[in-house]
């Protein structure tokens, strides 16, 4: 493999690295890719993690490994033209990277927003545009999200301005990153012109030195259910309250444990509003680093995506930590890539209409019985989900 540490990767996001994201899906990757890329990164932080302990570790650490961190501050959205002034700054510093450096840069782009901080060659310099490389870390269907949680009207004129940005994105992208297969699929009917060559599926992957399994013995009369994450958008947690009290019937004591940062009050209120006896759900608030504690606390993870065109692109980054602390998952088939990975001894597909009866239960006794003595999730999730793989497979575009 080629050597690129003489050469600049300027990686543009507009989460932020401080932000559970940032730390989950975007700083493993640098780190683990620094020894071989010279990283220019460019993110937009948000105030209230400013001169934090986690933000100043992150300066020593990036330091120590030589990469460039441009801090941008992020407002909230009655401050929009300040971010407006923000990514015409970004354009500038690009603008320098890409015509004044030696050595010309690659610019990897994480999801949509990013294009814009690119946006000044694209519509004053179009012939140097055509000439240089950009990665689009695509993330998911975005302007498809607007219609499917945001209830965007289909015609409106921001819808297709959105989607018109979408198709120069791609066309003019030298690699196109998706989370999942399904998604590829979509696209190469959607845009026949684009290559398939372009496209690259790396789905969410996790650091297995951060997320790994303790000795926690499976307690299947006792059983803990494990929900993870956001309660909103595309997540539907009534779904999962309602299974949980369709498996009271089956177990003597089944414990639900959700680990969310959204308002549990509010969490509290949907469990009453389903009549559900809330004295076995623990409700807790984890950061990113807690995350391995609270998830080898629970025997089976679960979940459910609201199924529509946009999910069709995502892939939970629980998925990969579940499997890596060698949970098996209970989930809805919202895409192809989950039925493909759940196939064998790490889950089970569930739609979550039909009646629970003793097949299910015994499925699920079943694979907790067999990922004890076999470790079937973990094993997986080193091979194919691990932060290692995920690097590896980011590194081939950059070549």
């Amino acid at each position: 493999m080629t050597n690129l540490k003489d050469k600049d990767v300027v990686y543009l996001t507009y989460d932020g690295l401080l932000d559970a994201i940032g730390q989950s899906q975007i700083v493993p990757y640098i780190l683990e890719l620094s020894e071989k890329v010279n990283f220019t990164i460019i993110s937009l932080e948000k105030k209230e993690y400013i001169n934090t302990r986690l933000h100043l570790d992150m300066i020593e650490k990036f330091k120590s490994n030589k990469i460039r961190w441009l801090q941008f501050r992020y407002y909230k959205r009655n401050l929009v033209y300040l971010n407006i002034i923000n990514i015409l700054l970004i354009n500038i510093f690009c603008f320098y990277k890409l015509i004044f450096k030696k050595n010309k840069p690659i610019f990897h782009l994480r999801s949509y927003i990013p294009f814009f901080f690119i946006f000044f060659f694209f519509i004053f310099f179009p012939l140097i545009f055509i000439k240089f490389k950009y990665i689009f870390d695509m993330r998911g269907f975005w302007p498809q999200e607007k219609i499917d949680r945001s209830k965007w009207k289909k015609n409106s004129f921001l819808l297709n301005l959105l989607f018109f940005f979408e198709k120069k994105i791609l066309s003019k992208a030298y690699k196109i990153i998706c989370l999942t297969n399904h998604s590829i699929k979509i696209l190469l009917i959607k845009y026949p012109k684009i290559e398939e060559k372009k496209y690259i599926c790396i789905r969410t992957c996790v650091d297995t030195n951060i997320f790994y399994p303790l000795n926690k013995k499976v307690n299947i009369k006792n059983m803990t259910l494990g929900y993870f994450g956001t309660t909103k958008g595309a997540y539907n947690l009534s779904k999962v309250l309602i299974t949980y009290n369709n498996l009271l019937k089956f177990y003597k004591r089944i414990k639900l444990i959700i680990v969310t940062l959204d308002d549990p009050n509010k969490i509290l209120d949907n469990i009453k509003n389903f009549n559900i006896n809330s004295s076995n759900i623990e409700i807790y608030s984890a950061n990113y680093l807690q995350m391995n504690y609270y998830l080898n606390n629970i025997d089976i993870g679960i979940f459910y995506l609201k199924e529509n065109q946009s999910i069709k692109a995502s892939f939970p980054t629980r998925i990969a930590e579940f499997l890596a602390c060698n949970k098996p998952i209970i989930c809805n088939n919202f895409n192809e890539d989950i039925s493909e990975i759940l196939e064998f001894k790490k889950g089970i597909i569930y739609n979550f209409k039909d009646e629970l009866d003793l097949n299910f239960v015994n499925t699920v006794n079943l694979i907790l019985k067999n990922n004890y003595l076999s470790n079937y999730c973990r094993d997986f999730s080193i091979k194919n989900l691990s932060l290692k793989e995920g690097s590896k497979n980011i590194y081939t575009c950059y070549c």
